[in-house]
């Protein structure tokens, strides 16, 4: 480690012309003077910052970003951070067994890592930092993190989640996943975190089935150039692990063909037309109603709107950092076992500008869901404004029938799907009523899980 990081600071000329900069940052962050002598920019001295800097707790992680702070190469940057993140593992656990796991995931690329590192850390980073390029990079950033006050730690978290990563699995197979396991089970012990483990993996096993989806994401983003034009995206695959497909530029009069034909292509490119089993559409609030113009053209495209569960998103919400807590917040609550979410009922005379519609769902902690009165259609500002408030206050489903919220068989049809079971099974549910009624065929259901969101490139 020693020789590694002399090596990389004293070939970085921009690092050696500004070592009084961030020397100065370094003793004061440290809070003592190092001893470097009179040449501060000599070979000498740089050995007494190195040696002093490993030998303080965290120092390595002072100097990496006091450098980078003021110069380095973007190269150096990331070398420097992936050597403090494992000087700091080192500190950490410092009785680990490192070499089996370092053989494992040293090498091991997938574009499932922001996704699986954003989970691990139950949504406090919005995804990796650039020098995690590696699932053993992303392991010891995480052990970094804070450890939450029940649960496993972060990066004990993203292991579990990494042995049912598509990309993992090809790699490594069944044996990997049993070292990988076998470290799992070592860690737990030796941190007397095994009630913690064993829960976690009892909830992966219930969740087991809806990791193994083949999952397609469509994403509508407006043009930022021209009003009447969208950016339609792709994403799909199985899990976590979501590829980026081919992205094209379309009309409003475009947007349903443009999508269906998204959707039948994924179908026909399956082994099976049942192999795509879950649609999401992420869509901007002028378009939540999208759904029904795909249903009106089901039986002409061959998409299978009552053969699968499909979706919707809020692309606004996903974009809003700052609702993304209390959206976390309702969901967890939705997700948990006791009985303790609510669903509202929205009213026709609610007030969508005013206060009443804000503060009814702003007061109730335990709401987690709400049925609109009105389609949140292109041409129903009420309809939008109830999904817009509902959408600001981190609720996360809506449901809505795609015509008229008012009709005798919405309103049976809704509570039907509302009444039985825990709320979380509402997709599995939808797709049963859609199936066996026709009335179930009218619903939109948006369904908006904060733990998982596609990795974009220009957002």
């Amino acid at each position: 480690m020693r020789a590694t990081l002399l090596e990389l600071l004293a070939a970085d000329p921009s690092i050696v012309r500004t070592t009084h900069v961030w020397l100065d940052d370094v003793e004061q962050s440290l809070q003592r003077p190092l001893p470097v002598g009179g040449d501060v920019s000599g070979p000498q001295a740089l050995r007494a910052v190195v040696d002093t800097c490993l030998s303080e707790p965290f120092g390595l992680r002072t100097l990496e970003q006091a450098v980078t702070a003021t110069a380095g190469s973007p190269r150096t940057a990331r070398a420097l951070a992936q050597l403090a993140d494992e000087w700091q593992a080192l500190e950490l656990l410092p009785g680990a067994d490192w070499s089996a796991l370092r053989a494992l995931l040293g090498d091991l690329r997938s574009p499932a890592l922001p996704a699986l590192g954003r989970q691990a850390a139950g949504g406090r980073i919005d995804g990796l930092p650039g020098h995690c390029e590696t699932a053993w990079s992303a392991f010891l950033y995480l052990l970094g993190l804070n450890v939450p006050a029940s649960g496993l730690p972060p990066a004990a978290e993203f292991l579990l989640l990494l042995s049912e990563d598509d990309q993992f699995l090809r790699t490594h197979g069944a044996q990997g996943t049993g070292l990988l396991v076998s470290w799992l089970d070592s860690w737990a012990r030796a941190w007397s975190l095994e009630e913690e483990l064993a829960d976690a993996r009892r909830t992966a096993h219930r969740t087991e089935g809806t990791r193994a989806e083949r999952l397609l994401m469509v994403q509508l983003a407006p043009d930022l150039l021209e009003s009447d034009r969208y950016t339609l995206s792709r994403w799909v695959g199985s899990g976590h692990d979501l590829v980026p497909g081919d992205e094209q530029s379309v009309t409003t009069g475009e947007v349903a063909s443009a999508v269906a034909a998204v959707i039948a292509d994924e179908v026909r490119a399956a082994a099976a037309p049942q192999a795509l089993t879950a649609v999401e559409l992420i869509l901007p609030l002028a378009l939540l109603n999208l759904p029904a113009a795909l249903m009106r053209g089901d039986d002409v495209t061959g998409i299978g709107m009552r053969d699968r569960p499909v979706v919707v998103r809020s692309l606004e919400r996903l974009r809003n950092r700052g609702s993304h807590r209390q959206w976390m917040d309702r969901w967890d609550r939705l997700n948990a076992s006791e009985a303790t979410s609510s669903v509202r009922w929205n009213r026709p005379d609610d007030s969508g500008e005013g206060h009443p519609l804000h503060g009814a769902l702003a007061s109730d902690a335990g709401l987690v869901g709400c049925v609109l009165s009105t389609p949140p259609g292109a041409g129903s500002l009420h309809g939008q404004r109830e999904a817009r408030t509902a959408l600001q206050l981190g609720i996360p489903f809506l449901l809505w029938d795609i015509e008229d919220c008012s009709r005798p068989d919405f309103r049976a049809a809704a509570e039907e799907l509302l009444a039985p079971g825990r709320l979380a099974d509402l997709p599995d549910r939808l797709l049963a009523l859609r199936r066996r009624s026709p009335a179930g065929e009218r619903l939109v259901l948006l369904w908006d899980d904060p733990y998982r969101q596609p990795v974009w490139s220009g957002l």
